[in-house]
């Protein structure tokens, strides 16, 4: 299993898949967001989340930021058509929200996966992921007593 962890690491997947130097991610100081309250269940507190402004679906959604959003639906208790209408008016980028479902946070995400992983280029991921070795795959200790 932990051959297999290694093998995957997140980090060694994100080299894999790694966007184009324009694609990656605006620099923090360049970054928006929107505040959304947190309830905390069972108590009276609340909290803030931020949920990054997606001015450039290439550029600002990540899996991080699907992450955050969904937490924070969950607490909320948000429905799916509800996420929908909240995830779409987070886009920004008048390009490709035109083509975007707005009542489905489901389809609505499954589309921008299709606008960052272009099934087209699917085979190059594939090869890329095949290319992938583990040269040390573990160490073995041999211990000796002596009688």
């Amino acid at each position: 299993m932990n051959s297999l962890r290694s093998k995957f690491s997140l980090n060694h997947l994100e080299k894999i898949f790694k966007k184009p130097q324009n694609e990656i991610g605006r620099p923090k100081d360049q970054r928006e967001y929107y505040k959304f309250d947190k309830h905390i269940k069972g108590t009276n507190i609340t909290t803030k989340i931020k949920i990054l402004r997606i001015k450039n679906i290439k550029m600002d959604c990540t899996i991080t930021e699907f992450e955050t959003f969904e937490r924070l639906a969950i607490i909320n208790e948000w429905t799916d058509e509800i996420m929908g209408n909240i995830y779409y008016d987070i886009i920004e980028e008048g390009k490709n929200k035109t083509s975007l479902t707005q009542n489905s946070y489901v389809k609505l995400r499954k589309e921008i996966m299709t606008i960052l992983y272009p099934s087209a280029e699917t085979v190059l991921y594939l090869k890329q992921i095949n290319n992938v070795k583990q040269n040390n795959l573990s160490t073995s200790k041999i211990i000796t007593m002596k009688l």
